[in-house]
């Protein structure tokens, strides 16, 4: 059909605004054919394109309504879910994502898109802590489609799930079942799927034989004046250089790929697991890029004027919501997508200064507190305490920095005594590791790479090390 031939060229040249049109006028004159669903599916693409998201969501549903028995049907539920997983749409959700993945494999499971569907189902439920429920849906997907492109992520997703809902020992053997499938992402499965391996079986089969060697990262350029760091979920390292003010993005090749400016120093970075990330600035807090700001007000539900200084701590959760610190501060801001203050001060009752916050893959709040020698405490979302471990039962003799794995281990890096301390998912002492004896002088900062292998920051050399 020309006119259908004619608007794609247009998309492919993206002239998406006479595209659009053009798809229109075929919808609406070729409303009872086949082609009329597949018009549909072409202008949510132009929408999705020009950042329109609520107009693809509307042509998509469009499809859904009045074409379900479709071809077209299956892709546009499939890409329904990917656009409620975009952070960048207003109406963001999780929830809403697994909804029309659910429906792809459930409404349609003889579409070429079921499996990945199951796949990326899974994954939702994963970012939103639920892993017991996760389970089934990745053995399904092994179970329809063994020794296909996405058998390699089944096994390894599943073996983490077995892993956060306490059975390490078949986590083990679904991760060695990652196989060699050759399809973009298939290597950096295989490297989690050996880091993952390896920390499962060093902590549950020889958990006192470590045999930890540091391996100084080649980074290009050298980072002038680290301050902290963390990795995003496809293994490239962010680093905010407080000597250029700005945060750095490295390649899984140590190459600068990205460097985005910041108006202050940076005190904290963290990356959530959609991969967007945000640094604590005293003032602001840039998040992806893009600086936001807290309007000082008297009213106990919103940020005081004498906080707006001093923000050093901050963490996102994958629906979005931020929870920032002050320092010296006995309590987190807790903000929605919107950045409307959800709770002034979280958790109720804190029991002491908090040095360092996380969120553990279950979705809980892990906070690091100064009381005694440190206190490390794991909360719900509601506020409620769920467990805790002091210092001293740890034997440590400072507790200053938290962070923590795939697989749900901590890590504690004792800033007195120079030592990294690695608890179990329900906070019992694994192992410990002294800094001085791996050639690492003074480490300040941790964190864990998407295959779980742990790197220090060296603040007196300023090298990066990886301990494998």
């Amino acid at each position: 059909m020309r006119i259908y031939l004619h608007a794609q060229k247009l998309m492919s040249e993206d002239k998406l605004d006479q595209a659009i049109k053009e798809f229109q006028t075929v919808a609406s004159t070729f409303s009872k054919t086949d082609i009329a669903d597949e018009a549909f599916l072409e202008i949510a693409h132009c929408w999705t394109k020009k950042g329109h998201f609520n107009w693809a969501v509307d042509n998509l549903q469009t499809i859904i309504s009045e074409y379900p028995s479709s071809n077209s049907a299956p892709e546009a539920s499939f890409r329904l879910g990917e656009l409620y997983e975009n952070r960048a749409f207003q109406d963001f959700s999780l929830e809403e994502s697994y909804g029309n993945f659910a429906r792809v494999f459930d409404v349609y499971p003889d579409s070429p898109r079921a499996n990945e569907a199951l796949l990326r189902a899974g994954n939702s439920l994963a970012l939103q802590g639920q892993w017991l429920e996760a389970v089934p849906l990745f053995r399904r997907l092994l179970f329809q489609s063994a020794g296909s492109r996405f058998s390699s992520d089944g096994w390894l997703f599943l073996g983490q799930s077995l892993a956060l809902t306490g059975h390490p020992l078949d986590a083990m053997k679904a991760i060695q079942r990652v196989g060699g499938q050759h399809h973009e992402g298939a290597s950096f499965t295989r490297v989690r799927a050996q880091g993952w391996n390896t920390q499962l079986y060093r902590f549950h089969v020889i958990p006192h034989s470590m045999g930890l060697r540091p391996m100084s990262l080649a980074l290009d350029p050298i980072p002038r004046r680290a301050a902290v760091m963390a990795f995003d979920p496809n293994g490239k390292l962010l680093l905010v250089d407080n000597e250029r003010k700005a945060l750095v993005v490295y390649s899984r090749e140590g190459k600068q790929e990205k460097l985005h400016a910041l108006p202050n120093p940076g005190r904290a970075l963290s990356v959530d697991p959609l991969g967007g990330w945000l640094v604590a600035c005293g003032s602001c807090v840039v998040q992806d890029g893009r600086s936001i700001r807290f309007r000082p007000t008297t009213s106990d539900k919103y940020i005081e004027p004498k906080d707006l200084k001093r923000i050093s701590l901050a963490t996102i959760q994958a629906n979005g919501n931020l929870f920032l610190g002050v320092s010296g501060g006995k309590g987190l801001y807790r903000f929605d997508t919107q950045r409307n203050v959800l709770d002034s001060s979280f958790p109720p009752n804190v029991p002491g200064k908090i040095l360092d916050v996380t969120l553990d893959p279950t979705g809980r709040i892990c906070l690091l507190f100064s009381q005694g020698r440190g206190l490390l405490a794991r909360y719900d979302l509601n506020g409620k305490k769920i467990d805790q471990v002091h210092g001293s039962a740890l034997k440590s003799k400072r507790l200053t920095r938290l962070t923590v794995s795939p697989l749900g281990y901590f890590y504690l890096l004792d800033g007195r005594s120079q030592e990294v301390l690695i608890l179990g998912s329900s906070l019992d002492l694994i192992s410990r590791i002294s800094l001085h004896d791996l050639g690492i002088h003074k480490g300040s900062q941790l964190a864990v790479h998407p295959d779980g292998t742990l790197h220090v920051l060296d603040s007196r050399t300023g090298k990066i090390f990886r301990l494998e």
